[in-house]
């Protein structure tokens, strides 16, 4: 299952960009979500302390990461995994970003994109931040951070 929320804004190039992810993401038969956006924090616990747990290079353009990935506006569920998702109590989590960084299974498998695929439109109201949010300057830091600091396999 695909899912782009409203603001989201795609990739010039993103029919040839996504084909090419899609075939490296058939050799990963274990996937539970596929992000093309958000902004991903790696050495993210759920205790508020760092982990110094790094994104890890999976293939030439897709990265396993742990932790969690903030505000996700474009992204792929597995089927293994979507019967899950529709199973928890949404009085419990929600935003559904907020359910996918804390689902109670230490064998989920979230694997990230290597580059933006899909931003997110700037001049639309954030629904987490309450107001008109630069997310695109966050989200392409917190890429290349990650990105940057993943362990190469």
């Amino acid at each position: 299952v695909l899912i782009f929320e409203d603001d989201a804004v795609f990739d010039p190039n993103f029919k040839e960009k996504f084909g090419a992810y899609v075939e490296e993401l058939k050799q990963i038969p274990d996937w539970d979500l596929f992000y093309l956006g958000g902004s991903p924090d790696p050495s993210y616990d759920g205790l508020q302390q760092p982990s110094g747990k790094r994104c890890v290079q999976l293939s030439p353009r897709l990265y396993y990461c742990p932790g969690a990935i903030w505000c996700i506006h474009a992204y792929a569920i597995s089927h293994r995994f979507y019967e899950r998702i529709l199973a928890l109590d949404r009085r419990v989590y929600f935003p559904m970003d907020m359910a996918y960084i804390h689902y109670p299974d230490e064998r989920r498998r979230y694997v990230l994109a290597g580059e933006l695929l899909v931003e997110q439109d700037d001049e639309s109201y954030s629904d987490v931040w309450f107001s008109m949010t630069p997310r695109n300057a966050i989200f392409t830091a917190s890429y290349k951070k990650a990105i940057g600091e993943a362990v190469k396999l």
